[in-house]
C-alpha cells in the first residue's frame, strides 16, 4: 500500500533507528503513523482485502491408520506408536512396569 509518504517515513525511520532522531523528528513520525492507521481505517473492506468466491473440494476426513505389531513372546498385538525401541527388539510396558511385550522385526 502506497501512502505517499514513503521518503520523509523512511528518513525518519532509519534516524530513530540510529537513534540520531530529536524530538521533532519523533513527534513527526508519530503523526506519519497516526495518518497511516486512519488510512486503513477508512478503507472499505474491498479496498482492504481482495474479496472473491473460491471454491473449495471438500475432502473426506482420513481415518488414522493403526498399524499393530505382534509380540514375539505372548502374541498379543501392540499399537506400534506405544513401542519402544531396544537393541532391534520394541517392547512396550504393560500394566506392570516390570512385564513389557517383545516384538521382533
Amino acid at each position: 500500500m502506497n501512502f505517499g509518504d514513503e521518503e520523509v517515513f523512511y528518513r525518519l525511520e532509519n534516524k530513530i533507528i540510529k537513534n540520531n532522531a530529536g524530538l521533532e523528528d519523533i513527534i513527526s513520525f508519530q503523526k506519519l503513523i497516526d495518518d497511516r492507521v486512519h488510512k486503513i481505517f477508512i478503507l472499505s473492506l474491498e479496498n482492504l482485502f481482495a474479496v472473491e468466491p473460491v471454491q473449495c473440494a471438500r475432502q473426506q476426513p482420513q481415518e488414522s491408520t493403526s498399524i499393530y505389531m505382534i509380540c514375539s513372546t505372548c502374541g498379543q498385538q501392540v499399537l506400534a506408536t506405544r513401542c519402544i525401541e531396544r537393541r532391534d527388539v520394541f517392547t512396550t510396558p504393560c500394566n506392570d512396569d516390570s512385564i513389557g511385550h517383545n516384538i521382533n522385526c
